[in-house]
C-alpha cells in the first residue's frame, strides 16, 4: 500500500469515520492573514520621482469590520504623495 492512504497525513481523503474539514474560501484566507499580520507594505506614487513608486513596510491595525488602517503623520512622504494622487497599494508581509 502506498504512503498516501486514507486516513494518514497528507492522504487522499479524511479519516475513517471523520467528516471532512472544508476548505476556507479564499477570501476567508485573505482575511485570516490580515487578521494574524501587523505589518504591510504601502506604496504610493512618488511626488519626487514622477512615474515611481514610494514603497515602504509599516504597522496596521484593523476597524471594526478588519479593514486595515495606516496611521501616517501629516509629515510623512506617503502622506505628502497621497495628497498629490490618492492612488496607492498595500499589502501584508509574512514574518
Amino acid at each position: 500500500m502506498s504512503s498516501f492512504t486514507i486516513g494518514k497525513h497528507a492522504g487522499t481523503g479524511p479519516a475513517s469515520g471523520q467528516a471532512a474539514v472544508p476548505e476556507p474560501s479564499f477570501a476567508e484566507r485573505a482575511r485570516t492573514l490580515v487578521y494574524l499580520g501587523r505589518v504591510a507594505s504601502l506604496s504610493t506614487l512618488s511626488r519626487k520621482q514622477p512615474g515611481f513608486p514610494f514603497g515602504s513596510v509599516m504597522p496596521y491595525g484593523l476597524d471594526e469590520q478588519g479593514r486595515p488602517i495606516f496611521l501616517i503623520s501629516t509629515m510623512a512622504m506617503h502622506t505628502q504623495n497621497l495628497k498629490a494622487d490618492p492612488r496607492a497599494s498595500s499589502g501584508t508581509t509574512c514574518e
